[in-house]
């Protein structure tokens, strides 16, 4: 077998800590960045801190900033405050971001390195760090959990999101880009592998609020929403039901109540009026009518004569 030829080689160094841009927070208040921080940061700088992100700020700014010391050390201790009332334990590592080409940087929460001898099993971090580093990431679950699979309770989409998190988090490396957007992508798609998918009519009879507007389940504009936002719960649904019967019974006759019922099914504009030889201009004006006829229902509690 012949030689490689050394001009198509990929040569590598090894991972090599001191070349991330990280910085630790000590538990007195001590923030002391690391060889390739401190080798960015030669001008003056200013510190900031976004609590509902959890994430320490660095920018270059040399009327408000202040000169780091060759030691790369300075204390922060109003900063310390912030990430106790998170519940985060100290010390932590953050990992820098560029976010503007040598101006501007995040910082994000990482596991603390440990020695290569004592190293522990990636599923095995101390609990105290473990819930740190949950509580720091709070609202980068809570993002995603409100924003997908929401079809899923919300207490599985949750506990579906947390183990995404901690997978991402101890598998990351700058390799991968953006920390903050790596975290994200990974729990919602992990979310959406695992989504449930809704029913249309739920156990309690009343349209499910995941439930797509379109009989066919493809996106498009519906009229039947203005009817969904008072289905907050399972007594509330029950109410309305009864009311709505009601309401159907006093206030609308049978070919308005046969395009109600159609879009409380989720059919679109179009298909009712295919369905039903209706012109648009004449479907608008009754959901229109329909409306205001609802909320003088609601208004009188449902006597036509009042």
């Amino acid at each position: 077998m012949s030689n490689p030829n050394p001009s198509k080689v990929q040569w590598h160094e090894p991972d090599d800590n001191r070349r991330k841009a990280t910085a630790t927070m000590y538990e007195d208040g001590t923030l002391r960045f690391g060889v390739e921080m401190c080798g960015k940061l030669h001008k003056r700088i200013r510190i900031g801190f976004i609590p509902n992100e959890c994430t320490l700020v660095v920018e270059i700014n040399m009327e408000k900033g202040f000169q780091l010391p060759k030691t790369g050390e300075t204390r922060m201790g109003d900063v310390t405050m912030h990430l106790r009332r998170l519940g985060v334990e100290l010390p932590i590592c953050f990992l820098f971001d560029e976010e503007i080409k040598d101006t501007y940087w995040k910082g994000y929460i990482i596991p603390m390195a440990r020695k290569v001898k004592s190293r522990m099993p990636k599923k095995s971090i101390l609990t105290a760090e473990h819930q740190s580093l949950m509580n720091a990431y709070k609202w980068l679950i809570d993002r995603a959990v409100f924003n997908y699979a929401k079809s899923t309770p919300s207490d599985e989409r949750r506990e579906i999101a947390t183990e995404a998190f901690w997978e991402a988090l101890i598998g990351y490396s700058p390799i991968y880009g953006n920390l903050k957007e790596y975290l994200f992508e990974k729990i919602k798609s992990r979310l959406i592998e695992q989504n449930k998918q809704y029913s249309k009519i739920n156990r309690f009879n009343c349209i499910s609020l995941d439930s797509s507007p379109s009989k066919d389940d493809t996106a498009c504009e519906s009229n039947y929403n203005w009817l969904l936002a008072s289905f907050k719960n399972e007594i509330a649904a029950a109410e309305d039901r009864a009311d709505m019967a009601i309401f159907k019974k006093l206030y609308l006759n049978k070919r308005e109540v046969k395009i109600l019922d159609m879009l409380m099914s989720g059919y679109t504009v179009v298909e009712i009026i295919h369905e039903c030889d209706i012109l648009q201009p004449e479907i608008e004006e009754l959901c229109e009518s329909i409306g205001e006829r609802w909320n003088d229902f609601n208004h009188f509690n449902g006597d036509p004569a009042a």
